[in-house]
């Protein structure tokens, strides 16, 4: 009599237990679709929008950065994430090199966005100004330190 009450709990222990859930076509196109709406909703709520990598430069001064021609050496390349209100995040990957240097990130504030083709940052502290811009899809830099013109950047 233990040998088939064992059977029994056994055969209804493996019965109980689904192996796997199936869904009809119409549920999975729901949930589908369910998931588009939601991805898009985030997207628009978080308002972050990509631009696609730019080649980026260095130039001697900020007269070359506005050409961004040849007289601008390129570093390596550059996307710029905008952030409405704002802000603009910068994500710069170097040129491959032997010490395979990884991404720098960091963000622009003080920002005032037209769209991610058009946008202007300024940078104010004690003995230091500075401009980051994209007008037309063209990025370029001026920056003074301490009275003095640096080296500027740009993208196209």
């Amino acid at each position: 009599m233990a040998a088939m009450a064992w059977r029994a709990v056994d055969k209804t222990a493996v019965e109980e237990r689904p192996t796997a859930v199936t869904l009809s076509p119409a549920m999975a196109k729901i949930i589908a679709t369910a998931h588009i709406v939601l991805s898009i909703s985030a997207t628009i709520l978080v308002g972050v929008r990509y631009a696609e990598a730019m080649e980026f430069r260095i130039c001697a001064n900020h007269n070359d950065a506005a050409t961004c021609g040849r007289n601008c050496k390129i570093i390596g390349s550059v996307e710029f994430h905008v952030q409405p209100p704002r802000t603009v995040a910068v994500k710069v990957m170097p040129r491959k090199s032997i010490l395979r240097r990884q991404p720098t990130i960091y963000s622009l504030e003080n920002c005032v966005i037209i769209d991610e083709r058009n946008w202007s940052c300024s940078v104010r502290q004690e003995g230091v100004m500075g401009r980051h811009e994209m007008v037309d899809g063209r990025y370029r830099t001026e920056n003074l330190i301490d009275g003095k013109w640096w080296p500027s950047h740009c993208a196209q």
